[in-house]
């Protein structure tokens, strides 16, 4: 049997750039088993009424992602999404019983500064698909997650800036990565 790692590569939309100011209004993973997308998690985060008028969100839909508040307003509490969240990651590793558990995100250094919050509570963080994608295509910038996908060959199912959406397109995006590492190390 080959070793097939666990990957989570996680995605999050939130009312603005600061863990310590702004919340999580959408939270989405794709599980990779080896190079196999096997799952994926998706959901809107209710961060309430009052917050999103702290943060100057009194428009229809949120200014980056384009989420109606209204849908935002309608989803369950980050208490409950993040309860079926860690219990979807949980199923999945007493499912495959992996030899090793990661967590990733196309920009870890974003994505990890709200997850690390509770609920959520995920600590242990492992490699930033952006940094690997602005290695591995020899860029001096940070590359954008359309751009790494357009290299790729990679196409996003769905609407661009949303968490389910995001999360399979980058771990699609770190399987192009991966199978190119693995191509080179032959050689």
């Amino acid at each position: 049997m080959s070793y097939k790692p666990l990957r989570f590569i996680h995605d999050i939309e939130t009312t603005g750039l600061r863990a310590e100011v702004h919340r999580i209004v959408e939270v989405g993973s794709a599980a990779l088993l080896g190079d196999d997308i096997i799952s994926s998690f998706g959901s809107l985060v209710n961060c309430g009424q009052r917050h999103l008028d702290l943060c100057g969100h009194i428009n229809e839909t949120l200014p980056f992602n384009k989420i109606p508040v209204a849908d935002v307003l309608a989803a369950p509490p980050d208490s409950e999404v993040a309860a079926a969240f860690k219990t979807w990651m949980d199923a999945l590793v007493r499912e495959h019983q992996p030899e090793e558990v990661t967590h990733h995100s196309y920009n870890v250094r974003f994505d990890s500064a709200f997850l690390r919050l509770p609920p959520w509570s995920i600590e242990e963080w492992s490699e930033c698909v952006m940094l690997a994608a602005t290695r591995a295509l020899d860029r001096i910038k940070f590359v954008k997650l359309v751009d790494a996908a357009q290299q790729y060959g990679v196409s996003f199912e769905g609407d661009a800036h949303r968490a389910e959406v995001d999360a399979k397109c980058a771990a699609r995006v770190y399987v192009g990565i991966l199978r190119a590492r693995r191509e080179i190390a032959t050689l």
